[in-house]
């Protein structure tokens, strides 16, 4: 976990649309909740029967990807 965050932090910060410096600068939880968004955000725009919503809880985030992993993609014939 922490070692995908670094990475996300330090290398796809430019593929986020935001300078990796000023993302090192927010708070920790800002940057989780800013990377969680982005990355669902970017997955929901590479497929469009993607739906993810991320929520904020006092304990931490929560991530719920709403695509049935069964018929994701799928078309009738």
């Amino acid at each position: 976990g922490r070692a995908s965050f670094r990475y996300g932090v330090e290398e796809q910060a430019t593929l986020m649309g935001v300078a990796g410096t000023a993302l090192k600068l927010m708070p920790q939880r800002t940057r989780v909740k800013f990377i969680l968004t982005q990355m669902a955000k970017s997955l929901m725009d590479v497929n469009d029967e993607t739906y993810i919503e991320i929520r904020e809880t006092p304990e931490g985030f929560v991530l719920a990807d709403f695509t049935c992993g069964v018929c994701c993609c799928r078309e009738a014939e």
